[in-house]
């Protein structure tokens, strides 16, 4: 068994005793409310589901033993699948996330050979640090399952749409690098990620460098390229015109999709006007687009020159490989250094720029 890096989140000493006496309980064949503090066996209940407390009439969550992690409660629900958190029996701080593949779809064969696809690529990739390490995959009691990191940070949408301040460019634009970095390392390992969006980026990550998480989307190069009879599926905002026009995908796909996370996060909108929105695949194939720099005024003319080099509608003028992307990446970021700082963060991302081996 694959043993991953894994990040161990800062607790706070209350939440670990908690979690200890959580365990502890589930040892012992009962799961505890969360309100009124009952202990209810959950022998012979289905795991993964609700159910309610007797004494409170609360939900109560039933644990699932999984190798050697006790999945602790869910986290979030995707289009086919369900992420959990989970914690390692023998140490309540190690975190991790668990997802697996819903009920509901366990019936359909399209669905189930997706999520063993992702199984498949996932456990077979080394560890990078820009991409949330994989402990495990599997089926257990006729569960598919992933466990991979618990990425202790904030999602990329979250973080730039709560800031209340001026947003700084410069750390948006080394989130990209890291992205990019991630995504290069997948493509070098025979894969295209093909589902690059905010929420799809941890950030303000406790070594400050962004991890790109869920594999659901990736497909071998290959397929990508000629199964261009699958359904479309991904994120609409951030879909290259190639996937809508069903061309077939290659790296140039991810470097699209890439580049509006980023316009995203540094302008605060989406690519498209609300009324281009109600036609997506017009937006993103139209000949007539307004240009990037009409888009962005203001912005840095490098930085803006580099996002539209990321999303030209025709994929043959667009960045066209990945040293390309990360030199682009680099001499931007480069020219904003030039800029006086006093954050900490951004005076240790400065001095890395130029050693990406040390960042590893």
């Amino acid at each position: 068994m694959k043993t991953g890096r894994y990040i161990r989140s800062l607790l706070t000493g209350g939440d670990d005793h908690k979690a200890v006496r959580q365990l502890q309980a589930y040892r012992e064949g009962q799961t505890m409310c969360a309100k009124c503090g009952a202990r209810l066996s959950f022998a012979g209940q289905q795991p993964l589901v609700m159910v309610r407390c007797p004494l409170c009439q609360s939900g109560v969550f039933v644990p699932w033993k999984l190798l050697n992690w006790w999945v602790m409660r869910p986290l979030r629900a995707g289009g086919f699948s369900s992420v959990y958190l989970g914690r390692a029996d023998e140490d309540p701080e190690r975190k991790v996330a668990v997802k697996v593949l819903q009920r509901s779809q366990c019936e359909d064969p399209y669905i189930q050979s997706l999520f063993e696809q992702e199984l498949d690529m996932a456990y077979s990739l080394e560890p990078h640090p820009c991409l949330a390490d994989i402990h495990a995959v599997g089926e257990q009691d006729g569960i598919l399952f992933l466990v991979e990191d618990f990425v202790r940070g904030e999602r990329l949408n979250e973080y730039a749409g709560r800031l209340k301040r001026t947003p700084c460019h410069e750390e948006y634009v080394h989130y990209a690098l890291d992205v990019a970095e991630a995504l290069a390392f997948l493509y070098n390992a025979g894969f295209v990620y093909r589902d690059t969006k905010p929420e799809n980026v941890i950030v303000r990550t406790p070594d400050h460098r962004a991890i790109l998480i869920d594999y659901g989307g990736c497909m071998t190069i290959e397929d990508a390229w000629d199964r261009n009879d699958l359904p479309v599926i991904g994120s609409p905002i951030y879909m290259p015109p190639e996937r809508l026009l069903r061309e077939g995908e290659d790296m140039r796909g991810d470097v699209y999709s890439l580049g509006m996370t980023l316009y995203r996060v540094l302008t605060g909108e989406e690519y498209f006007t609300p009324t281009e929105l109600q036609n997506l695949v017009k937006g993103h194939t139209s000949r007539l687009r307004r240009r990037t720099e009409d888009k962005m005024k203001g912005f840095d003319p490098a930085l803006v020159a580099l996002i539209d080099g990321m999303i030209r509608r025709n994929r043959e003028k667009r960045i066209a490989s990945y040293p390309e992307l990360l030199a682009a990446i680099r001499e931007t970021l480069a020219g904003m250094a030039r800029i006086p700082t006093t954050d900490p963060v951004l005076k240790q991302r400065r001095k890395l720029l130029n050693k990406p081996e040390a960042w590893r």
